[in-house]
């Protein structure tokens, strides 16, 4: 495996990172947010 192949294979492993990250965090602060309103809700 010459490097080339070797760069484009963690580009590819990196751009899945980011989704995964981007994706989990989009979930945290939909959840924050629906925890604080349901909190508002209830008051």
């Amino acid at each position: 495996m010459d490097k080339d192949e070797r760069i484009e294979e963690l580009e590819r492993e990196n751009r899945w990172l980011r989704h995964w990250l981007m994706g989990i965090s989009v979930v945290l602060v939909l959840g924050a947010a629906l925890e604080i309103i349901t909190r508002f809700l209830n008051l």
